[in-house]
């Protein structure tokens, strides 16, 4: 009798133990999903979310709440063994999610829009299901004997991770403390948006991704050609346009200023101090132009350190509450982490991502193109005309841009699609419908003619351009993806103010993206000099030596203080027709001699 009340002692006091470890284990999983992971992203990519950290935290604290309470719950019902077993598979979870966001860590490219080739990586996907499927059998299986190191070593993780947090937390304590109050997406900044002045005003679009030659056969096409070059009366298109960079970060430093990066200090602070400092944005504000700036949330990140009377994020989801917007984005990019390699592709759900498509309401929101055209046509049907002062808007949209969603009439194409030629084409037709019809009302307003308008793009698409038939190497004989020449020809058109006699025009001038500051400069007589040329004052048949700056994207792109090796090329004539000569390579500093 006194062995059989021992051994139920005994039984009761591990049943106990491990009921008492149920709470601290769902804490842990918890800690992983709620706020390890999602801070850790935070600071990585602080400048892609619009809205501070803690208010993201507050509202994923909702799901997590609701995580600890089904946890809970489940502890309670279960009762002897069960119990002991629930707390022990806990504890695998957690160290699971660590392992996977931590350690296989796998590297799907830049997760920007562009698609996956989930086929390419097959082989992560086993090797993440037998991990896992191996750790839980051997915590099922095996719980009575190492079911205590199982809950140590969970703790230990946790112990580990906590004190990572806080020591990052410290080291980038400006990036938690900086209130991004002015990235809203408010309804009042937006009104503030539509207003035009009614003497003077000054339009820049800036259409990322747009590739000149692709704008070169849409104004050539026998149907619609026509109507586009009758929609840009006063324009001049100049076909030879050379970009600076690749892609975007160093690319608007560049057409801001006539600042080229040259990897010689980190390159965020390269951009803040470019845009804080001598640019035609802070040009025109000195000059008595209200500045408007209307981009996505990163680029927002960027612009609000310029001198501005309004800045508006376009929200990605199409939504006003950016805050909520902005938490359901860092929980997509936390599950993506957290879970093995099958379950990713549920998760980044074609590119639309698994909770910003459900809470959207309608899942062709999330891509850029729907959002971003449903911002220029809000702007369209609400423009006044009821502003005193002169108006310098800079609008950077990204209909164009990757990926690939619409059909020919412009509708979702229900699913994202592989560019090509073609489908970025049609896109890039469905964005100059949208842009057409943004002139046409200006005109009907009258605010057209007497307008400077500037459209341009940062870069190229991923279609090679026709006349370019060269092969591109690195100084040290490697060959580099002819997209690089794709990249490296934006659109650019400018229309001067009370230039609106005659259909646009298309001038073969050798201009580069670094001329816009000076050409604005320029036409509006401010005498500002940013280190280029006025392209309406350069020869046409003058020859002209240009630069383009390539480098490739790298793992942490965004988290690098540099950027890998940048090549210089130098053109002397057409970027399309000329040899692309190899000049120096940039290196990050701590790769140079």
């Amino acid at each position: 009798m006194l062995a059989e009340n021992h051994m139920i002692a005994t039984s009761d006091h591990r049943n106990n133990k491990y009921r008492d470890v149920t709470l601290p284990m769902a804490v842990i999983v918890i800690a992983h999903l709620f706020l390890f992971i999602p801070v850790t992203l935070y600071l990585g990519n602080a400048d892609e979310f619009v809205t501070p950290l803690w208010g993201m935290l507050r509202l994923l604290s909702i799901p997590a709440l609701v995580l600890f309470l089904l946890l809970f719950i489940l502890g309670k019902i279960f009762r002897g063994e069960l119990r002991r077993l629930h707390a022990i598979l806990i504890a695998v979870i957690g160290l699971l999610i660590w392992f996977q966001s931590s350690i296989l860590n796998w590297d799907y490219g830049i997760l920007d829009g562009r698609g996956i080739d989930w086929s390419k990586y097959i082989w992560r996907g086993w090797l993440d299901l037998a991990i896992w499927i191996g750790a839980i059998f051997c915590g099922v299986a095996f719980y009575r004997r190492i079911g205590s190191i199982i809950v140590q070593l969970a703790c230990a993780v946790f112990a580990i991770q906590f004190a990572t947090i806080v020591y990052s937390g410290i080291e980038n304590s400006d990036k938690l403390a900086k209130s991004k109050t002015g990235l809203r997406s408010s309804k009042s900044t937006l009104q503030e948006i539509y207003k035009f002045s009614s003497k003077n005003n000054i339009v820049h679009l800036m259409l990322d991704g747009f590739q000149a030659d692709v704008f070169e056969e849409l104004i050539g096409n026998k149907h619609v050609g026509k109507k586009y070059r009758m929609a840009f009366s006063g324009f001049e298109f100049y076909n030879e346009t050379l970009g600076t960079f690749p892609y975007t970060r160093f690319a608007v430093p560049a057409f801001l200023s006539g600042k080229i990066y040259q990897n010689d200090v980190p390159k965020n602070e390269f951009i803040t101090s470019v845009i804080k400092g001598k640019n035609i944005l802070n040009t025109a504000s000195q000059f008595g132009y209200e500045v408007d700036i209307a981009s996505g949330p990163l680029l927002g990140s960027w612009y609000a350190n310029s001198n501005h009377k309004n800045s508006y994020v376009i929200p990605s989801s199409g939504s006003i509450d950016s805050e909520s917007d902005n938490a359901t984005k860092l929980l997509d990019l936390t599950l993506f982490r957290a879970v093995p390699h099958f379950i990713k592709k549920y998760v980044y759900n074609n590119q639309s991502w698994l909770l910003n498509a459900a809470f959207a309401g309608q899942e062709y929101l999330q891509h850029r193109y729907f959002s971003h055209t449903g911002f220029m046509i809000g702007l369209i049907e609400n423009i006044t005309i009821d502003r005193a002062s002169p108006v310098y808007k800079y609008i950077h949209i990204m209909n164009v841009h990757n990926p690939m969603v619409v059909t020919p009439d412009c509708r979702y194409a229900g699913s994202t699609m592989r560019a090509t030629r073609v489908r970025l084409t049609v896109q890039s037709k469905c964005t100059l419908d949208t842009i057409v019809k943004l002139f046409d009302k200006m005109k009907a307003l009258g605010v057209y003619d007497n307008a400077l308008i500037v459209v341009h793009a940062d870069h190229g698409g991923w279609a090679i351009p026709y006349r370019f038939k060269q092969i591109l190497y690195w100084s040290s004989g490697e060959v580099i993806t002819p997209f690089a020449a794709s990249l490296a020809s934006p659109l650019l058109a400018i229309k001067p103010p009370n230039s609106t006699k005659g259909d646009l025009k298309v001038s073969p001038v050798l201009a580069s993206l670094t001329d816009i500051p000076d050409t604005i400069s320029s036409i509006m007589k401010w005498g500002v000099d940013f280190g280029g040329e006025s392209i309406l004052e350069l020869d046409a048949k003058a020859p002209r030596q240009r630069k383009f700056y390539y480098y490739t994207w790298q793992r942490d792109a965004w988290e690098s203080e540099y950027t890998g090796p940048i090549q210089e090329f130098i053109i002397k004539g057409s970027h399309y027709e000329t040899p692309w000569y190899a000049g120096r390579v940039i290196p990050p500093p701590l790769d140079r001699n």
